[in-house]
């Protein structure tokens, strides 16, 4: 068997069946690889990638190859062969869907309708909808060509309008109107990894603001402002095994994230937002026993954001402090346990719902109470964001297994600042926080589901709490 997978051959001439919408150039470009294969066995090999690469589009239910020996030989003697391909194409509307979640403690219904191959390149035009309870609203259509040039990469471009409410926590509503285009190298899972490269230009608006209640932090933040950035963005994962185990709760393997935006700088130098922000994510699952019955894992976000005014003493120009649509937030599920969403880091006081001014105007009226939901103080956000967490956990014990979920309990220590503070107390000591506390971890079609008692060690008086006490949440995967 060895000795006929080494046995020299050389493609004559390939065939593709089964197409009626596709442009034959979209299979042509995958099977243009078989050219260059030398033996039987290489050709072997670049059939099933070739396969499996056609599937990867998304456009075909099946696509199968056949080696056909044809007659002759090289002037080498290397035996010809002949690639007939055959495909079976999906239907152009692939999906419509509506879903319900749950983001930054706000409920929202979620519908998407995606088209493929509507011209025949194997390109993918979506258009999502998402309508909030704290009337959230989103509007985003998109376009992406996979595997562009026959190669593992994918150019996307989209166009969207938001209107994302911040009332609950930080008394505004953030309108954005934007437009982007990125190209996708590789894969997560990939031994390279895969990099993403991102243009952006968004006009974003801080209104609605309640103006007898905001702080006045929010209230000077208010206005428009236009941000046009580059970024880069690195993931390697060696989570995301379902085979093994379910990605929302692993036992094993590690993650690593990177991301790096430049707004306001060349050859994009628009706008007035102008500043650098990175940010690292990383974790790491190690099994401690056989089947992952206990397994020990460390998760650290950090991040930082540099306005470019107050580097180099202003000589790149710009504000020097950061911009709220731009900050960090800390607290709350799958960010700091024991807090509550934005409950974390830099805040300012309300104005009292009854102003001195309004009392004396009409003595008489009684001030209206605030809502329970509402906070007492306004979330600002920081520029220095950093938490680590720490676990063990447990499979369920009896059928409860069957669910993939697991018990566990855990340690998270963290922070949120500012820059300024951070240079006036010469540490970021005093901004950290810590939490522990004990649950259970259950995947959902909605993401990883907690419900935690915790228990907060160390907060500042402004923070906003959960105490001590149970705490439910919804929360991203680690893929």
């Amino acid at each position: 068997m060895g000795t006929q997978l080494e046995h020299p051959v050389a493609v004559r001439r390939m065939r593709v069946r089964g197409l009626q919408k596709t442009h034959e150039s979209v299979v042509r470009q995958e099977l243009a690889s078989l050219n260059k294969a030398r033996t039987l066995g290489e050709l072997h090999q670049g059939c099933l990638a070739v396969a499996g690469a056609l599937q990867s589009l998304g456009i075909f239910d099946s696509a199968d190859l056949l080696m056909d020996t044809a007659q002759g030989a090289t002037p080498h003697g290397a035996a010809l062969v002949d690639i007939v391909c055959t495909v079976t194409e999906k239907k152009r509307l692939t999906s419509a869907s509506t879903m319900v979640a749950t983001q930054s403690s706000e409920n929202t219904m979620e519908a998407k309708v995606a088209v493929r191959n509507q011209l025949g390149r194997a390109e993918i035009f979506e258009a999502q909808m998402e309508m909030g309870q704290q009337k959230s609203s989103s509007f985003k259509l998109s376009a992406v060509r996979p595997r562009w040039m026959g190669q593992d990469a994918q150019l996307s471009a989209d166009v969207s309008k938001q209107a994302i409410s911040h009332i609950k926590h930080s008394s505004f509503v953030q309108k954005l109107l934007g437009a982007s285009a990125s190209v996708r190298v590789g894969s997560a899972g990939a031994a390279g990894g895969r990099h993403e490269l991102t243009y952006a230009l968004e006009l974003r608006d801080v209104c609605r603001l309640t103006p007898h209640t905001a702080s006045w932090a929010i209230l000077q933040q208010r206005g428009q402002s236009l941000k046009s950035s580059l970024s880069h963005s690195y993931a390697r994962s060696t989570v995301d095994h379902p085979l093994v185990d379910h990605p929302l709760v692993p036992t094993s393997g590690a993650l690593l994230r990177l991301h790096t935006e430049l707004a306001g700088l060349a050859p994009f130098p628009l706008g007035d937002a102008r500043f650098v922000k990175s940010t690292f994510t990383a974790a790491a699952f190690t099994p401690l026993m056989a089947n992952g019955r206990l397994t020990a894992s460390v998760q650290v976000h950090a991040g930082v954001l540099l306005p470019l005014g107050g580097l180099f003493g202003g000589l790149l120009g710009g504000p020097t402090e950061s911009h709220i649509c731009d900050r960090f937030f800390c607290g709350g599920p799958g960010s700091l346990w024991g807090f509550r969403t934005r409950g974390v880091g830099p805040r300012d006081e309300r104005h009292s719902l009854a102003s001195p001014a309004a009392s004396a105007a009409e003595p008489t009226a009684a001030a209206p109470k605030k809502p329970p939901s509402i906070s007492s103080h306004d979330a600002l956000g920081g520029d220095l964001l950093g938490v680590a967490t720490a676990s063990l956990s447990t499979t369920l014990p009896g059928n409860l297994a069957k669910s993939d979920g697991h018990a566990h309990i855990f340690a998270s220590v963290g922070g949120l600042q500012g820059l300024a503070a951070v240079r006036a107390a010469g540490s970021v000591v005093p901004s950290l926080r810590a939490s522990v506390g004990a649950g259970v971890a259950l995947p959902t079609p909605l993401g990883r589901l907690e419900l935690n008692m915790v228990h907060v060690l160390r907060k500042a008086p402004s923070d906003a709490s959960v105490g001590n006490g149970l705490q439910l949440g919804v929360t991203a995967g680690f893929s």
